[in-house]
């Protein structure tokens, strides 16, 4: 009878004690909860915006490289027209003669190469061609062709704005357009001058 009252006189004090273990466990106050969630808003934020500082680093240097590439394919196709001119019509009034300035092209014409079907597709000669250019769906075309083919076109880039002019006295065209990311709103003007070797020839 004694064993059992001490026994269960020790095994009130084991529980009096882990109680008041338990009652002086401090657990986290309002403070430091609030000052543990900025410190993780503050670290997310910081991540968040070195991210879309990275990804906006990416997207003009893929601008860049695709935009310089279609310029430099584009560039020297519409040189190979233009050099074959031998017939520009400026936009003028009537009765003004040639000036030294550079006036908007009306129209020009220039030589196409022709191939014979008859001879394994080989060139045969060059014929005299009335030519227009226009952008139609992004892409810069001459009459109905694609100008360098549809090869340097990039899905993501688009060419707008074709502007070209002419200069009677020195036989120099003028010519210029954008290149445009309509996915992410970058754009870049583009003004190249190049001499017609055949004007007035």
């Amino acid at each position: 009878m004694k064993k059992s009252i001490i026994l269960i006189g020790l095994r009130m004090r084991i529980r009096m004690k882990m109680l008041k273990k338990i009652k002086n466990q401090r657990g986290f106050t309002l403070t430091e909860m609030l000052a543990t969630l900025i410190i993780l808003g503050l670290v997310t934020l910081c991540a968040a915006s070195g991210i879309a500082t990275a990804v906006r680093c990416y997207q003009d240097l893929m601008f860049e490289s695709e935009s310089r590439l279609l310029i430099s394919s584009l560039d020297e196709s519409i040189k190979d027209i233009l050099r074959y001119a031998p017939k520009v019509e400026v936009v003028k009034e009537e009765g003004t003669p040639k000036e030294d300035k550079y006036k908007k092209v009306k129209n020009f014409s220039f030589y196409k190469e022709k191939y014979s079907q008859n001879d394994n597709n080989r060139l045969s000669k060059y014929q005299l061609t009335e030519g227009e250019f226009s952008s139609v769906n992004g892409k810069l075309k001459l009459n109905n062709s694609v100008v360098g083919g549809t090869g340097i076109y990039s899905q993501s880039l688009r060419i707008e704005d074709f502007q070209i002019w002419f200069n009677e006295i020195r036989g120099t065209f003028q010519f210029s357009y954008q290149v445009s990311d309509d996915k992410n709103h970058r754009t870049k003007t583009h003004q190249v001058y190049v001499n017609s070797w055949m004007y007035n020839q």
